[in-house]
């Protein structure tokens, strides 16, 4: 059985119709095939791989449907947000679910080891408290405008949200992360000079 979904990844009917089908597979404890894109490698957003996994439950946190599975790809238990698959294909082969399935690991604050640090002008300062990045720490206000202390597990992690502030932020450290923006400004002004 395969879906193939029909618009954007992350629409209502293609969730809907891929929890029937997922609710199947955990029922007939059956191996599903699909396509997933995970976000954040080394050098894109995200990163498309074929996946193999027995699904043993669904789960729904922060407004996404989660599928809890045994990922054949990393030989571990994983946890896969529903509008991130596509090609889904329920297999012939059965699995034995265990008698217990815990959920998998959730990452925790002391596995961010990349410290950033940045400094928003007084204009964005209000705004940029008021939307309070996931991986803040710390927050000062200075002279200068409004110093945040970020706490990363890599620095792509927070990248897009750094830009989106543009010219109101000023990253001070770590200086890996200033040659990575400046990186992407400069290929975005290419992108935008060729047309």
């Amino acid at each position: 059985h395969v879906i193939t979904p029909q618009g954007s990844a992350g629409s209502t009917s293609v969730v809907t119709n891929l929890l029937a089908d997922l609710r199947r597979a955990i029922l007939d404890r059956r191996t599903i095939r699909f396509r997933y894109y995970a976000r954040h490698s080394t050098d894109t957003y995200s990163i498309l791989s074929e996946r193999e996994a027995d699904p043993y439950s669904l789960i729904h946190v922060a407004g996404a449907w989660y599928l809890i599975a045994f990922c054949h790809q990393r030989q571990a238990l994983r946890r896969f947000r529903l509008d991130r698959i596509e090609r889904f294909t329920m297999t012939e082969r059965r699995f034995a679910r265990p008698s217990e399935v815990p959920l998998p690991a959730e990452r925790r604050d002391d596995d961010r080891q990349v410290v950033v640090r940045v400094l928003f002008t007084s204009e964005a300062a209000r705004w940029v408290q008021e939307s309070r990045n996931f991986y803040f720490v710390a927050q000062e206000e200075v002279e200068a405008g409004l110093l945040v202390t970020l706490r990363v597990r890599r620095e792509e992690e927070i990248l897009p949200w750094l830009m989106g502030w543009g010219r109101q932020a000023r990253v001070l450290e770590p200086r890996s992360l200033r040659v990575r923006l400046l990186n992407e400004v400069q290929a975005i002004l290419a992108q935008y000079q060729a047309q």
